[in-house]
């Protein structure tokens, strides 16, 4: 693939993710967080990653079962993907599970993994 069009495409894979990165890692699960320590809720890191990666795979159920036609594998797989963001977002905050999710994506989809 021409070098331009990997940069097209890193750039597509970080900004549409920072998109999704920020609805369900900063929001959601940065939501959960606040409630935690109101003690509004009780959600610990652990419940707040599984949630959050739980709500991240069930909303790509429509991808999965229309738009790939992969099913179960692509559910499981964003379930996976959710684990990892939501964990880096704990540790280190948003803009590391945006990277890390946009990074995945692109390597992924320019066909480098």
């Amino acid at each position: 693939m021409p070098l331009p069009l990997l940069a097209v495409l890193l750039f597509f894979c970080l900004a549409g993710n920072l998109l999704e990165e920020m609805l369900f890692r900063g929001f959601f699960q940065g939501y959960l967080q606040t409630a935690d320590e109101l003690k509004l809720l009780r959600v610990s890191k652990l419940k707040r990653i599984i949630l959050s990666a739980l709500l991240f795979s069930m909303m790509h159920s429509f991808l999965a079962i229309s738009v790939t036609n992969q099913g179960l594998g692509v559910i499981v797989f964003t379930f996976y993907e959710g684990l990892i963001t939501a964990y880096l977002r704990e540790k280190c905050g948003l803009w590391c599970s945006t990277l890390a999710h946009g990074v995945g994506i692109f390597l992924i989809s320019a066909g480098l993994f």
